[in-house]
């Protein structure tokens, strides 16, 4: 039989902590503003070598993805 091991990690505090810290730091800007605060993220995080693979999709407002040229 297995034995637990006691939780070291808490994915959802993790999670929660991640999206109030987040909020926070967009709560007061404007709709332009989130989305420079977000295509920097994106550009400066651990993924930033995929962003230039994913090129030539990009959303509406409703969040539909439609290819580009």
């Amino acid at each position: 039989m297995n034995k637990i091991k006691d939780k070291t990690f808490d994915c959802l505090e993790f999670k929660y902590k991640a999206q109030e810290r987040i909020y926070n730091e967009i709560k007061n800007l404007s709709p332009d503003e989130e989305k420079a605060y977000f295509n920097r993220k994106v550009k400066e995080g651990s993924f930033s070598d995929f962003v230039g693979l994913v090129t030539g999709i990009e959303s509406d407002k409703t969040g539909k993805l439609s290819y580009v040229n």
